[in-house]
């Protein structure tokens, strides 16, 4: 996960979920309400500081109102200032001061949060790596409907990363986030299907699928997968199986919006 990416990403989730709060609430009553304690009020006139919205943006003082939400033990507060000094937003980064406030809003269940500190601790980023403590973690989110903690997941089980390597696992969490339309997922699930891993047999048919809708969605990591299939390098994908998949590929749509 690179570091622009991760941060616009964090950053506008983060937003949208502080929008949703209070989007019709004007500043004015929003800094009313914050000044006589209101943690979420706090939460949101700091999320309204970092993104301009009827204010002009000052990083320093949401981090200031954010902690104020935070340590009332409100979790969307606790995250998005975890956030703040994972990437010094308005104040001096810190990677251990991150690691304590998402954790604070992931015990709470704020799946997120517990997206975020798997991920440290998968890469040691303010805690002790713990290849086996990331994959707890990521599970928690993932079984709240988090697309990129169940595609996290499914590359534990596949690289027998803090878990025991296990096939059908594997499969269960890509396709999952497959699903919801994560094109990594998705061009994993086809490969699972084309090496028979995590199913009984091969199914060409639903591989063709999967490797289809990834392509579409702009994985060039499909194509490789396409042209095997094509080719029918190993001779025993037929024209129906062909036909088949891209039959039930026009006809998929993600369950749900990608969180």
């Amino acid at each position: 996960m690179s570091a622009p990416r991760h941060i616009v990403y964090l950053l506008a989730m983060a937003l949208v979920s502080a929008s949703a709060v209070a989007q019709s609430e004007s500043i004015e009553s929003i800094q009313a309400a914050a000044k006589k304690g209101s943690a979420m009020a706090q939460f949101e006139l700091g999320s309204r500081y970092l993104n301009g919205k009827e204010t002009t943006r000052n990083d320093k003082e949401a981090v200031n109102w954010l902690q104020k939400s935070a340590k009332q033990g409100y979790p969307q507060a606790q995250q998005l200032l975890g956030f703040c000094y994972a990437v010094g937003l308005g104040v001096q980064g810190n990677p251990d001061q991150a690691f304590l406030w998402y954790s604070k809003a992931a015990v709470q269940g704020l799946a997120d949060a517990q997206y975020k500190i798997a991920f440290c601790l998968e890469k040691g980023m303010g805690t002790l790596k713990s290849d086996s403590e990331a994959a707890t973690w990521y599970r928690k989110a993932a079984e709240q409907g988090l697309a990129d903690a169940q595609l996290a997941l499914a590359i534990c089980y596949d690289e027998e990363r803090g878990v025991k390597r296990d096939y059908r696992q594997k499969l269960h969490w890509y396709l999952a986030a497959a699903e919801q339309g994560l094109a990594q997922a998705q061009v994993k699930v086809a490969r699972c299907y084309y090496y028979g891993q995590g199913v009984d047999e091969r199914d060409y048919a639903e591989a063709y699928k999967w490797a289809l809708i990834a392509e579409r969605n702009g994985s060039d990591e499909a194509n490789e997968l396409l042209e095997a299939l094509r080719k029918n390098y190993e001779k025993r994908i037929t024209p129906e199986h062909l036909a088949e998949g891209e039959k039930r590929a026009n006809s998929f749509k993600p369950k749900i919006s990608r969180r």
